[in-house]
């Protein structure tokens, strides 16, 4: 599964990347072409809903905040 979403940095500025979800619980994101990011998930972890377009996701390494776009159309 993959798709487009807005991540946000340890700055908190919005940085649009292509999220996919692999089969063993891993998102990778990238911009481009190119891999920015890892999130490996465990079984028990979920995204917390905190908003009408916001969800955070918390790992072992930092929680990952993401936002749907607003043109779904990508």
């Amino acid at each position: 599964m993959e798709g487009y979403l807005l991540k946000k940095n340890k700055y908190w500025m919005k940085q649009e990347r292509l999220f996919r979800l692999y089969i063993d619980g891993t998102i990778k994101y990238f911009k481009k072409t190119e891999q920015k990011g890892t999130m490996i998930l465990k079984p028990g972890q979920r995204a917390i809903k905190d908003g009408t377009k916001n969800i955070s996701i918390p790992t072992d390494k930092k929680d990952y905040i993401l936002i749907q776009l607003s043109d779904l159309s990508k």
